[in-house]
């Protein structure tokens, strides 16, 4: 029979067969549908991973295997030749599909991070402090479930007392609002010997007869704000080389500027000023040491970006806040009116966060889990995260991460690395966000990873007994604010599990990785990745 197809399009072999062959014995009645295995009749068995016969069903039944085989399937799929062909199975075994939050895998003890990771938590993610004014804030998810500009803001009452408030509603008016410019006044002494008249919150006018004089506004800012004012100056009238200019100053009885830039001005003219606090603004003062007269007038702060730093991190897995209440010691998460792009950043100086209550339970012949992503910014040492504290007189108490100035990353129950505790370690990656990770159990150690990679660990003792922690410490050791101790860096995201997690390891790394673009599916560093993952990244 000729195979040719009609003028209608028709095979006429696939409507012979159409019209003979009974649809229940392997003939479906719609010859687009039909694999080899069915067309053509009778096959006693058919395997392929393309449908020759499938009917759009599975062709494979996948096992994903754990690291651990006697723990048991990991879970399992069936994909059709679809699925095959397009990807869809290899973005499944290279966990690109796991969308289970890290909380939701299993129990959380404690969970930190700038975006949700737990589905039904409704809380806040951060309270921030805005350094120029020391107003605070709490900071909620927005509608993608993260930390952005767009983020609603709640005022709450300052740490201390309520003493002061924001007319934002969002995370980036907050980060770039115009605070209110106070009435005009003049230099204490030796400062004093301009004569003020016609003050208002706009401008003033201005007689020095003799000495150094400076008048301005009180003005709030702090290290790393930027300003931008414009303003008039008009009735300008030098007596000898008059050049006032404006600066910053932490206080009236000085003239030294606590911020870069500001116009020299001779003349009349409008003026626009971009000032760069290096310390604390508490006045915009004119300030100059010879004789003459100006007037300034339509002042306005144009524009003013601020930095901001955390308070507390909120816990989304449960009551485990991580609190800092001294303003000197938190971590900075905003700086020149925008957030950081790599989470909070910890100085290696004097920034930790940390809890009030016992979150990881474990002792030597417990368990744990620690899952954190970070990025090492210098080469020296300082603890991650965890229960570690130092116990006194050589006592080890609990469980911490530890990045080491020897390029490792160390599990280490509360000594420091180089006076012993190592439970085991990893080569770390400096210079780009990574995800660390340890599973502990009963002194079975050999589980710390670095973007889902195992390879280079090599263990110390095991054997060390260790008490539990009673707090859990981010950016440093408990009871030590030493500074050998303290984490440079950033972190993203910590997740604490009061278990040993070994057999979701995949499941949480994969979700995490998904997130933030950190390693390929062969567990190297990909290129540069924003938080928007790309399976087709290559």
């Amino acid at each position: 029979m000729s195979s040719e197809q009609l003028a209608d399009g028709v095979n006429p072999l696939d409507a012979e067969l159409a019209a003979t062959w009974d649809v229940l014995k392997g003939y479906s009645g719609r010859d687009t549908d039909l694999g080899i295995a069915r067309r053509f009749g009778g096959a006693a068995a058919a395997y392929s991973l393309r449908d020759i016969g499938a009917m759009n069903g599975s062709v494979v039944r996948v096992r994903r295997e754990p690291e651990d085989t006697t723990a048991g399937i990991d879970d399992e799929e069936r994909f059709s030749a679809n699925q095959v062909q397009d990807g869809t199975l290899e973005r499944w075994v290279n966990g690109e599909l796991e969308s289970t939050l890290p909380a939701d895998v299993d129990t959380a003890a404690a969970a930190y991070s700038l975006r949700k990771v737990k589905a039904d938590y409704s809380g806040e993610a951060v309270r921030i402090r805005r350094s120029s004014d020391d107003v605070e804030v709490d900071v909620a998810f927005d509608s993608d479930g993260k930390v952005s500009a767009s983020s609603a803001i709640t005022n709450v009452a300052e740490q201390g007392g309520e003493s002061g408030s924001t007319t934002a509603t969002d995370l980036n008016g907050f980060l770039n609002e115009i605070l209110t410019v106070g009435t005009p006044v003049n230099g204490t002494s030796p400062y004093d010997n301009y004569t003020l008249s016609g003050v208002s919150s706009t401008g003033f006018s201005a007689i020095n007869s003799s000495g150094v004089g400076s008048a301005g506004f009180p003005y709030l800012a702090q290290t790393g704000d930027v300003i931008v004012v414009r303003y008039t100056v008009s009735n300008f009238s030098s007596i000898s080389s008059l050049s006032p200019q404006i600066r910053g100053v932490d206080d009236l009885n000085s003239v030294a500027s606590t911020a870069t830039g500001g116009t020299v001005f001779t003349a009349n003219g409008t003026y626009t000023d971009t000032l760069t606090a290096t310390g604390e603004v508490t006045h915009l003062m004119f300030a100059d040491g010879n004789q003459g007269s100006y007037t300034i007038s339509d002042f306005e702060i144009v524009s003013h970006t601020h930095s901001a730093f955390v308070h507390t991190w909120y816990d989304q897995a449960g009551s485990n806040d991580a609190v800092q209440e001294t303003a000197a010691n938190q971590p900075q998460i905003a700086e020149s009116g925008a957030l950081l792009a790599d989470g909070l950043d910890f100085d290696g100086s004097n920034d930790f966060l940390q809890t009030s209550t016992q979150v990881l339970t474990g002792t030597q012949t417990g368990a744990n889990s620690m899952y954190a992503v970070i990025k090492q910014t210098s080469g020296d040492g300082g603890y991650i995260c965890g229960s570690a504290g130092t116990g006194g007189s050589g006592a080890r108490v609990g469980q911490s991460l530890y990045s080491s100035d020897t390029d490792k990353v160390i599990l280490t129950d509360g000594q420091d690395a180089s006076t012993g505790g190592t439970l085991d370690s990893i080569t770390r990656i400096e210079g780009s966000n990574y995800l660390i990770s340890v599973n502990y159990s009963n002194n079975n150690t050999d589980t710390l990873h670095s973007n889902s990679n195992a390879n280079g660990y090599s263990n110390g003792s095991s054997a060390y007994a260790f008490s539990a922690g009673t707090k859990f410490t981010i950016g440093a050791r408990d009871g030590s604010t030493a500074e050998a101790v303290l984490f440079d860096g950033s972190m993203k995201e910590i997740i604490a599990y009061d278990s040993d997690q070994s057999d979701n390891r995949f499941k949480i790394e994969s979700n995490i990785n998904n997130y933030y673009g950190l390693y390929n599916d062969a567990n190297e560093t990909n290129g540069d990745f924003d938080e928007t993952f790309s399976p087709t990244a290559d």
